[in-house]
Parts: C-alpha cells; sequence; structure tokens
C-alpha cells in the first residue's frame, strides 16, 4: 500500500506539470505524455539496481526515508527542486520531443526513493515500474485534461498535499 501512494505522489508533479501546461494552452504531444511515463519507469529500475549494491536493508530504509524527506519539504514549503515550468523554450506552444525529455527527467527525479524503497521490500521491481508507468500516463492526462477545463488550482495546497504524502511515506519507512 504505501509503495502505491509513493508512486501517486510522485506521479503528482507529472499531473500538475501537464495540468499548469494545460492551463497556459501549451500541448504535450501523446509520444512525450508516453516518454514522461516511460521515464519515471526506468529511473524506478536504475536506482533499485544501484540499491541492489548496498546489502543492508536499514542503510537502504534510511536512504529513501531521507529522500522522501527532502522531497517532502520542497513540496510543503514550495521549493521548486526541477524547475520545470519553463520548459517551452521556443515558446511554440508545444512541448517537442528535446523539450520533453528535460521535462521528464526532471519529473522523474523523484523516482529513485521508490526504485530504493522497493529494494528494501520483497515486492517485485516491475510491480512498480509499471504502476509508476501507468500513473504517470493517466495523471498526466488528467491533468492535460482539467487543465482545459479548469482554469484555477491553489498550487500551494497540491503541492502541500504531495509534500505531506511523502512525509508519511518516509516515517511509516523509518518505523518499519
Amino acid at each position: 500500500m504505501s509503495l502505491l501512494l509513493g508512486i501517486i505522489a510522485i506521479s503528482m508533479d507529472s499531473f500538475f506539470a501537464s495540468f499548469s501546461y494545460s492551463v497556459l494552452k501549451v500541448k504535450i504531444p501523446m509520444r512525450v505524455k508516453l516518454l514522461i511515463s516511460v521515464f519515471a519507469g526506468i529511473f524506478i529500475y536504475i536506482a533499485y539496481i544501484f540499491a541492489g549494491c548496498i546489502t543492508n536493508t536499514k542503510i537502504l530504509g534510511m536512504i529513501s526515508s531521507l529522500i522522501f524527506i527532502i522531497l517532502a519539504y520542497s513540496k510543503i514549503f514550495n521549493f521548486d527542486l526541477t524547475k520545470v515550468n519553463n520548459v517551452d523554450k521556443d515558446h511554440d506552444k508545444i512541448i517537442s520531443f528535446n523539450e520533453g525529455v528535460f521535462l521528464a527527467t526532471c519529473l522523474s527525479l523523484d523516482a529513485i526513493a521508490i526504485g530504493i524503497y522497493t529494494k528494501t521490500t520483497s515486492t517485485n521491481i516491475w510491480t512498480p515500474v509499471i504502476l509508476a508507468i501507468l500513473i504517470n500516463f493517466i495523471l498526466i492526462n488528467l491533468g492535460t485534461f482539467l487543465g482545459k477545463k479548469i482554469k484555477f488550482l491553489n498550487e500551494k495546497i497540491s503541492s502541500l498535499l504531495s509534500g505531506l504524502i511523502l512525509l508519511l511515506l518516509a516515517l511509516y519507512n523509518i518505523a518499519m
């Protein structure tokens, strides 16, 4: 359950990015949406592989908790570690594939914590990878849809909510 909540929490960045771009009438083509979704899975997988170099699960748990706490802090206090709000460099109102690679990388950095956390559990690596890809894709499309329909959303509240979920995950991970 905590793994699913973690994946939803890290996918919220993709949701809010797509929502914001949609409000600004910046189009995210389907191939870029897929790219962003797949990057989340790749980052989880790579972190899982690197976490395999550390055999002490307590240390891995502390590392993933620390990452969750840093992410929670950045979201709660609205300190953007990734700065994804200015990706459309050529100002053509379409996120190109190259711009999408940068955006996907920024939005996937927090997936590293999920990869490390997964290594501390008995969960098969493909479960969080596939879930991250699917949930990211769904939330990106939902964000795009809602951004076209709704022209307002308090970013402070959404960032606070995402941060609180990550903080709870960190505390849960420490307690286990």
